[in-house]
């Protein structure tokens, strides 16, 4: 039961919990992970997707997260749904994400879902923040 921000971050399972801002689907693709046929969801503004129940290791990678609860979110995620057409059904449930409505669906097929972008205040150069020195006042006082 983790929670995984960092860009590249995968999550898969057999059934998963899905929220976002804004959904837009994508048609069917090929999934590069699986080589399989896969419907493309691209979701966006402030979404996550949570691993409700596992799936069977994913071809022993060990980079995909795929025990139940292991959740990524991220400003933007691409969502894998192994189906052959938009089988998705989101409801919009007002005030979920603060202010907003979100969209929330759940997968009962397998899913692989993978962080594009990441919070933008989240980016490398705020991970990687050191303080930047105190300027020091010019201004002499000596009269």
């Amino acid at each position: 039961m983790s929670i995984f921000v960092k860009p590249g971050e995968t999550v898969a399972g057999a059934s998963c919990d899905v929220h976002a801002r804004k959904v837009e689907f994508k048609g069917l693709h090929i999934q590069p992970l699986t080589n399989q046929r896969m419907v493309l969801y691209e979701l966006s503004r402030n979404c996550s997707v949570e691993v409700l129940k596992e799936l069977a290791k994913l071809l022993g990678i060990a980079a995909i997260h795929q025990n139940t609860g292991d959740k990524i979110q991220g400003d933007s995620i691409q969502l894998w749904v192994d189906a052959k057409r938009d089988i998705l059904h989101f409801v919009v449930k007002e005030g979920t994400s603060g202010r907003h409505g979100s969209n929330i669906a759940t997968t009962h097929k397998p899913t692989i879902a993978s962080i594009k972008y990441s919070f933008h205040n989240l980016n490398s150069n705020l991970l990687q923040y050191t303080p930047t020195p105190q300027l020091k006042n010019n201004s002499n006082n000596e009269h």
